[in-house]
């Protein structure tokens, strides 16, 4: 799986030579392909962490999951309609059942400030290939197709982003 992702702006050319961002972080403009299969299957080292302080030393470090994290734009007037399409996937098991581990559907709460249209939902993956299989068996599985079909029915989902991340602890 290939995605394309878009990068940083580098810097003008009359910005100071002491600039406060690294030279790695001026990036070349335009989009950047990353194939998603090459970055999560060799152990991840770009990072230091409590668990790389504690390993033994040349010991390569494994990011032991990969959460899937779906940001949905959805009409704030179909909250409920959103909330029920949400607790289906949740309560209906829809997710073990295929393979995923959720953390759970997020949706926003009213009277506290921010947006009321951004709801979140995030899935943890051992695997970028358990993570396949997982897409494989939504479509192959009844409830998994009825829930997509209500959701589209009610037109309470508006854009529906997907991003992956790795958790440090």
């Amino acid at each position: 799986m290939i995605v394309r992702m878009p990068t940083l702006r580098r810097l003008a050319s009359n910005s100071p030579s002491h600039s406060k961002w690294p030279s790695s972080w001026h990036a070349q403009p335009g989009p950047t392909r990353i194939d998603l299969r090459r970055l999560f299957a060799a152990p991840v080292e770009t990072h230091v962490s409590r668990l790389v302080e504690l390993s033994a030393p040349g010991a390569p470090v494994a990011c032991p999951m990969i959460y899937h994290c779906i940001r949905y734009t959805i009409d704030p007037h179909k909250l409920d309609d959103f909330e029920a399409y949400a607790r289906k996937w949740m309560e209906g098991d829809i997710i073990r059942h295929c393979g995923g581990k959720p953390l759970g559907y997020f949706l926003p709460k009213k009277g506290l400030g921010g947006p009321n249209n951004v709801a979140l939902a995030l899935i943890g993956f051992e695997s970028l290939a358990d993570y396949e299989n997982y897409r494989g068996k939504l479509m192959d599985d009844s409830d998994a197709r009825a829930n997509l079909a209500e959701g589209e029915k009610s037109h309470c989902i508006l854009v529906e982003e997907r991003s992956y991340f790795y958790r440090i602890e």
